[in-house]
């Protein structure tokens, strides 16, 4: 059974990957503790400059944290999201490309990693860069996090598929 992730628990996370106590995180963000700790307990409901406060204080995603903490009506969440998506399908027009999928850029193409995954592992473009984004986002989880799925990963090879 998966749970939904409350915006207390993305708080903590964001806060325990800075390595930073309850009491750093109040003087970095100018929110007070107790507050901080009933928020993390998700028993209080933040105001949206709290959760900008604490978006730019723990360099989290304001529009997850915005979600989560249930702190604006979903009709300006709503509005918000299509905006994004409207905003994204007109650089994409822009950059030249008409919404055909096969005319997008793939992703990660320009990440650093991509050629030289390419280039050892002779991937296709589409699965060096996607690799590459999955490495980048592996190294920036927490470190338990990391381990379990790194864990994962080398059980799946032990299972038969190539070593990793």
């Amino acid at each position: 059974m998966q749970t939904q992730l409350t915006f207390g628990e993305y708080m903590r996370r964001l806060r325990r990957a800075r390595k930073w106590s309850l009491t750093q995180l109040a003087e970095n963000c100018d929110i007070s503790y107790p507050h901080l700790s009933r928020l993390e307990n998700d028993s209080a409901v933040p105001s949206v400059e709290s959760v900008v406060r604490l978006s730019e204080a723990l360099e989290g995603d304001v529009k997850i944290m915005l979600e989560l903490s249930n702190c604006l009506p979903r009709v300006i969440l709503d509005r918000i999201r299509s905006q994004e998506e409207s905003t994204a399908d007109s650089l994409m027009r822009t950059a030249g490309f008409g919404g055909d999928p096969s005319e997008e850029p793939i992703r990660g193409l320009d990440h650093a990693l991509s050629a030289p995954l390419k280039e050892v592992y002779d991937l296709e473009d589409a699965d060096a860069g996607a690799l590459a984004l999955a490495i980048e986002g592996l190294v920036n989880l927490e470190g338990t996090v990391r381990a379990s799925i790194l864990s994962m990963i080398s059980s799946l090879s032990a299972q038969g598929g190539p070593d990793i």
